[in-house]
């Protein structure tokens, strides 16, 4: 398998685990909140990366952390995180999927303003019709009596927060088992912001079934996604 092969591959492999997350997120939201759910998520991750990087002392994450790229990607991406779990609490799993799914229509459009990169006669036509998708998903909701309208536009923006994501990573860095855990380190003092403020921390001994969802989103939905997307934009245009 050539180097292209390899890196559509392993984005693949990670697009199907983080669409895996959806049905997770909406069964993790009937045991405590958004903000909740998500710090715990990440939370839970960051316990996995620091026991990692403890028994595989060939691993180092400090060097990364003492990046403001990293800082920097790393806030993008809870952004992203953040609307997607708010966005979906008031959508539905089917809708959420959808809309915060339409970060391949975007990326093309920010790859050229940020990264210069060309757009080619497929990435105009997928993004023309991601516009399409979009405009179809949401016109039941476009009046200002459904309560879906307000989650749904939350999701749209949490895709332009992931496609500047994938902009973003794409400028190079430390390897990815390094990116990758120091990001997952640095979305959890992020994303503890929130939660402190808005969610029910509390709520965390009595979640109970809902570790289940915690425990796939941390490990298979973030850790391993988010190591086999890394390893394929090298190889690939954003």
């Amino acid at each position: 398998m050539d180097t292209k092969n390899r890196g559509i591959a392993w984005t693949l492999l990670a697009s199907i685990l983080w669409g895996t997350t959806f049905p997770f997120i909406g069964f993790g939201l009937e045991y405590t909140d958004s903000y909740t759910l998500l710090f715990l998520r990440f939370a839970t991750a960051s316990v996995a990366v620091i026991f990692i990087v403890l028994v595989r002392r060939d691993i180092n994450i400090i060097p990364a952390l003492k990046k403001p790229g990293t800082w920097i990607l790393g806030i993008v991406w809870g952004l992203g995180f953040l609307m997607q779990f708010v966005g979906q609490a008031d959508s539905t799993a089917a809708e959420a999927s959808l809309l915060s799914d339409l970060y391949p229509a975007i990326v093309p459009v920010l790859a050229f303003a940020l990264l210069k990169e060309k757009i080619g006669n497929n990435q105009k036509i997928a993004t023309l019709l991601g516009i399409v998708g979009l405009i179809m998903v949401m016109y039941p909701n476009l009046t200002f009596t459904s309560s879906h309208l307000p989650g749904d536009l939350i999701l749209v923006l949490s895709s332009v927060f992931y496609a500047l994501f994938i902009v973003l990573g794409k400028k190079g860095g430390p390897d990815e088992t390094q990116k990758v855990f120091s990001l997952v380190i640095v979305l959890t003092i992020v994303l503890s912001i929130p939660a402190v403020l808005k969610g029910n921390l509390g709520s965390v001994v009595s979640i109970g079934m809902g570790w289940a969802a915690i425990l796939w989103l941390a490990l298979p939905g973030t850790i391993l996604a988010t190591l086999f997307y890394f390893r394929g934009p090298s190889s690939l245009s954003a």
